[in-house]
């Protein structure tokens, strides 16, 4: 199976979001600048935003991870606040989530220490279905995001 995943930095983007955020009771949030305003009281630790530095150390772990589990990693774009990626794996889609935000946070730590939260509880996992899905969604990761921090595609 194919699959676009997206999983945040912890605080950087919440429910209401202008950018547009998604619920797992709700689905697709609209902006609601009080709602954003409650999930930030609510934050636990500062907002965790990824340098030049640590989006490289996320990716190579992400790459390293995808490798050692023989996944296909097709795409992959690591920004400040968030992380894109396009993979097929015979693993359901949340393994694939889990284990690419454990292999990030591992290296994470490894090269700051450990903090309080890096990311966001859950993230998003959508299958893709049909050649045409996967290339859309390669061109998302790749080409949707603004200039390319640290990327990886495997053409």
């Amino acid at each position: 199976m194919h699959y676009l995943i997206t999983f945040t930095t912890y605080g950087s983007w919440l429910h209401g979001d202008e950018r547009g955020s998604r619920s797992r009771a709700l689905g697709p949030v609209s902006p609601n600048r009080g709602w954003v305003l409650s999930e930030q009281k609510r934050l636990r630790a500062a907002p965790f935003r990824l340098d030049g530095r640590t989006m490289s150390l996320v990716r190579d772990a992400i790459v390293a991870i995808a490798s050692r589990r023989a996944w296909l990693l097709i795409a992959l774009h690591v920004r400040p606040c968030h992380v894109h990626l396009v993979a097929a794996a015979e693993a359901a889609g949340i393994a694939v989530l889990r284990a690419a935000k454990a292999a990030a946070s591992t290296s994470l730590n490894r090269h700051m220490g450990a903090v309080a939260p890096r990311w966001t509880r859950y993230g998003h996992v959508a299958e893709l279905r049909g050649r045409a899905a996967v290339e859309r969604a390669i061109a998302y990761v790749l080409d949707q995001q603004g200039a390319r921090t640290a990327w990886y595609a495997a053409r």
